[in-house]
């Protein structure tokens, strides 16, 4: 795809880190475990979150010391390119999905209890959430999102990502079974959440994964599920 949006660009191999692992998965197969039927699959919804590993170590042909962010930039202009490309390619999917043939367009049959009922397929993506700058000295969780002072990573540059896919998705027209999950913030205000390994994961017991998953499965199964 990249060579598809900028042709005169060099080849994969000077796109790439080779030093860094990365796994690429197609859209279909994705959607494959979601539209599995038993004894594979049987799911609803499928939850997944935006570009946190999108960086110029990964992406070393847009590394760039003399730009801002060493050249985050652009892979955030060509992260835009694929968010787009994907939303329309499982919108597309989850349009056309069916079980039999009598069923209505986006919906499919799901086992559930033992009995069978129609069921809309979703997506909900959730924002990628960035790490603290010295979190070891945070004191305690903050009132307001603090701005990020340093270059780390792509931390100071994760709400593009987010707010890409954001935007995006207000279209509820062309996206109906495509959702997304405004669930950062809560995170974002715990500088004192994170792991003693580093300043980017969150342990558990400091009730941010935890408020993540009740906030998740309030939407799949009382919002998501009420449309059903």
């Amino acid at each position: 795809m990249h060579e598809e949006w900028y042709p005169g660009y060099p080849s994969r191999t000077h796109l790439f880190n080779n030093k860094e692992r990365l796994h690429t998965q197609s859209v279909e197969e994705a959607l494959g475990y979601l539209t599995a039927p038993l004894p594979y699959g049987n799911y609803a919804t499928m939850i997944v979150s935006t570009g946190g590993h999108w960086r110029t170590t990964l992406f070393k042909g847009y590394a760039d010391g003399e730009k801002q962010g060493g050249g985050i930039d652009g892979v955030v202009a060509f992260y835009e390119h694929v968010a787009r490309r994907w939303v329309r390619e499982v919108q597309e999917r989850l349009s056309r999905e069916t079980r039999n043939g009598d069923e209505r367009e986006g919906e499919s049959m799901v086992v559930i209890g033992g009995g069978s009922r129609r069921i809309t397929k979703n997506v909900v993506i959730r924002p990628y959430l960035p790490g603290h700058d010295q979190c070891r000295e945070a004191k305690g969780v903050l009132e307001e999102v603090e701005l990020m002072e340093y270059e780390r990573y792509n931390w100071r540059h994760i709400w593009k990502f987010n707010h890409i896919f954001e935007t995006l998705l207000t279209d509820r027209q062309a996206y109906p079974n495509i959702h997304y999950l405004p669930i950062d913030r809560p995170g974002r205000l715990r500088p004192d959440a994170h792991t003693a390994k580093d300043c980017l994961h969150v342990m558990a017991g400091a009730d941010v994964l935890e408020g993540w998953t009740r906030y998740i499965w309030h939407f799949v199964t009382q919002e998501l599920g009420a449309r059903a």
